[in-house]
């Protein structure tokens, strides 16, 4: 019954974006190298900025306060800051440390779901139009804050907050796209020449390509810049726009991955721990070598852990009634 209920769009969707997360790190880690550079400025022009949405749409039934968000997203937060602290110290890997109140690599993003989640009933309250204005207008503003720049990944959190809402205040995205159909083949098309210019702009030009890194990946606030507050607006436009000629491509047709979709999490959780070893290897070889190696890593992480056997193995790590339930029949 639930694998009859599952929206293969959806699914596809999220097994897209999951694995653009995964081959976004490989190219973020290696964005020295000009054909890398390229690839991740084109992948981080909409791959987060859709996830997002998606999260906020599937958020929907969020109307008040729950207390399960804490052991939904503060429990895996702590046990995987505590994992990649482990990791780090054991191989000399990744950015792992101490502080709790610093979300290492990947780890913002659960932050910002219980951030959102949070948030988000208050808006119910409120009219949508100008709450989503004004939500706009603070996520610009922010960044001229350095206290929000590491501090819980608050930056971050706050910068895609309008997206999230955009998602929660979206009742249908098929009856949306369709009401949008006689725009369909315009926003394809600016979507397609958007990312190939992004990505041949970005190949051909260092100085450039590190601006367009600048507006599509809020890593840390403007540091005093009011041209990149400039290029942060330029990139949340287009982002948006990109993003919508790109959900009319997504197929709905149920593939033989489209199952990837349905675990993004743990794999969103857990593909650093392989990442950054693999990664290490990737010295003095081609450019086209070390893509190819990164798109099939990328492909074999992700069925990795969407397995079914290893994700219940995982659950106890990720969800904290399940410890709870473990230790109590051990007992």
């Amino acid at each position: 019954m639930q694998e009859k209920t599952r929206d293969t769009y959806f699914d596809n969707l999220k097994t897209i974006l999951i694995f653009l997360v995964v081959l976004g790190h490989f190219t973020n880690l290696n964005r020295s190298v000009p054909l890398m550079g390229a690839i991740n400025n084109v992948i981080y022009s909409f791959h987060m900025p859709i996830f997002i949405f998606i999260s906020g749409y599937f958020s929907k039934s969020i109307r008040n306060q729950r207390s399960t968000e804490i052991e939904n997203i503060l429990y895996p937060y702590f046990v995987f800051q505590f994992l990649n602290l482990i990791f780090t110290k054991s191989t000399g890997l990744g950015f792992g440390s101490m502080d709790i109140f610093t979300p290492t690599y990947q780890n913002w993003y659960l932050l910002g779901l219980l951030f959102w989640r949070i948030l988000i009933p208050y808006y119910n309250l409120f009219n949508k139009k100008y709450s989503l204005i004004f939500t706009i207008i603070l996520s610009f503003i922010i960044g001229f804050y350095e206290q929000f720049n590491t501090f819980l990944g608050l930056y971050r959190i706050l910068y895609f907050f309008p997206l999230f809402i955009l998602g929660y205040y979206c009742l249908d995205l098929q009856t949306f796209l369709q009401k949008m159909s006689k725009y369909k083949y315009y926003f394809i098309c600016i979507s397609s020449l958007g990312l190939i210019a992004i990505f041949f702009i970005s190949l051909y030009n260092r100085n450039l390509n590190d601006m367009i890194s600048l507006a599509y990946t809020p890593y840390s606030n403007y540091n005093h810049s009011i041209n990149i507050f400039y290029l942060r607006i330029i990139g949340f436009t287009s982002s948006f726009i990109i993003s919508i000629g790109l959900l009319y491509m997504i197929p709905k047709n149920k593939y033989k991955i489209t199952y990837l979709g349905e675990n993004t999490l743990n794999i969103f959780l857990l593909h650093m721990f392989f990442v950054f070893p693999l990664n290490s290897y990737l010295v003095h070889i081609s450019s086209y070598l070390i893509l190819l190696i990164s798109l099939v890593s990328s492909l074999l992480i992700c069925l990795l852990f969407s397995n079914k056997f290893l994700n219940k193995i995982l659950i106890p790590f990720t969800k904290l009634n399940q410890l709870k339930v473990l230790i109590k029949n051990y007992r």
